[in-house]
């Protein structure tokens, strides 16, 4: 039996006939893309090429099933780029701009000749940024796959941003990128957020609702209910899921991007993240970066100290040993053979220490209070991270 997966291109959902059963996250996203094409004022000759142009390219792309002996990355990328002609400013067009982006900045093929083409791929994801407004892909629903196109302007902006970084070699549009990303995922978290609070209650139960009624309705009460709740924590993209990802990749990459521009002083980066995007998982990011960093310093600090300390005891335990060796050289015993016994039963007493001359006992025990003291210091300091902001 053929396989049935949705896809939702533009707010809409499309089922598509999949033979191979479940299909990948790109297949499904992109196909609605290919089928978001009714009702639209292009001309039926060109819409007919489109479609043809984007099954070609599906033929030659690894994630939408090909065989490997038909996988050709240049193929599916000449395809696709001939199908964005024919259906030119389209709102669908984003996925399939995006995904040649990544097609040519991340897959490569050297036994058939394919490279990476970041130059091309940055302008494709440059594209992305310029042509297609984030707040137009916006829903109240949290993202399933990284695919969604709610999330691919930021991610466009991301991957560029490394493009930038890491290849250009120009830190100030990496930084500015890296921002755009960070910006547009904090629309998206204020704009849900708020969505989330003011949705209503679901109505009452109705009068004679069956058991698939009664279970529906019960659902819906239970998500309003917890949707409600992460609204009031600010709990928006969740810890795991993939909206949080892209949201820790952009402030990881906006304090890289900063700290090459900047001599390297990428906490200045975190800091303004805090300031420009407080009360949100931008900034929850940021502040756990600050504090771990702070950890790993206070750790070598500890270390460097601990190390000091062993190398002074060390030291002392040296002294108290030479001093303990040439003590018995010089004071052995040596009895005066005419020196009278003292009485049998009568104790005998210890000798006084001379003023300033700690025996090797109370110098071992010096060592140790420092010890202690230091270690006292450093636990203390290890319960005291930065105040959080």
């Amino acid at each position: 039996m053929d396989g049935v997966v949705e896809g939702i291109g533009r707010g809409r959902r499309v089922r598509l006939a999949n033979r191979a059963g479940k299909a990948p996250a790109f297949l499904c996203i992109i196909c609605a893309a290919a089928a978001g094409i009714s009702g639209s004022a292009f001309a039926a000759e060109d819409l007919s090429r489109f479609e043809e142009e984007m099954a070609l390219g599906r033929r030659y792309d690894a994630d939408c099933g090909a065989p490997v002996e038909m996988q050709n990355r240049d193929l599916v990328v000449e395809h696709y780029a001939r199908a964005l002609s024919y259906r030119p400013e389209h709102p669908d067009n984003i996925v399939i701009e995006y995904r040649i982006g990544v097609l040519l900045s991340q897959r490569q093929d050297p036994g058939k000749a394919m490279v990476w083409r970041r130059e091309e791929a940055l302008e494709y994801f440059e594209r992305v940024m310029s042509n297609y407004k984030h707040e137009d892909y916006y829903s109240v629903e949290p993202m399933d796959t990284l695919w969604s196109p709610q999330i691919m302007v930021p991610r466009a902006a991301i991957l560029a941003g490394s493009i930038e970084l890491h290849y250009a070699k120009d830190t100030g549009k990496a930084q500015d990128y890296y921002y755009q990303a960070i910006d547009a995922l904090a629309y998206t978290y204020e704009r849900r957020r708020e969505d989330w609070l003011k949705d209503p209650e679901p109505p009452e139960r109705g009068i004679g609702w069956g058991p698939r009624e009664e279970s529906s309705w019960r659902r819906a009460l239970e998500m309003w209910a917890e949707r409600k709740e992460a609204a009031e924590r600010g709990d928006i993209f969740g810890e795991n899921s993939h909206e949080m990802a892209v949201a820790k990749a952009s402030v990881e990459g906006y304090a890289s991007a900063y700290a090459g521009a900047h001599g390297g002083n990428w906490q200045a980066a975190l800091e303004q993240v805090l300031s420009d995007f407080p009360d949100t998982p931008m900034a929850r990011i940021a502040q756990s970066m600050l504090e771990a960093t702070f950890a790993k310093h206070q750790h070598r600090v500890d270390n460097a100290l601990l190390q000091s300390i062993d190398d002074e005891l060390a030291a002392n335990t040296d002294a108290v040993s030479a001093n303990a060796t040439v003590a018995d050289v010089a004071e052995g015993p040596s009895p005066a053979p005419d020196a009278p016994e003292g009485p049998a039963d009568e104790a005998d007493e210890p000798a006084e220490a001379v003023e300033g001359q700690a025996g090797p006992w109370m110098a071992g025990a010096g060592a140790l209070a420092i010890l202690g003291i230091a270690v006292a210091a450093v636990a203390r300091r290890r319960r005291e991270p930065p105040t959080p902001r």
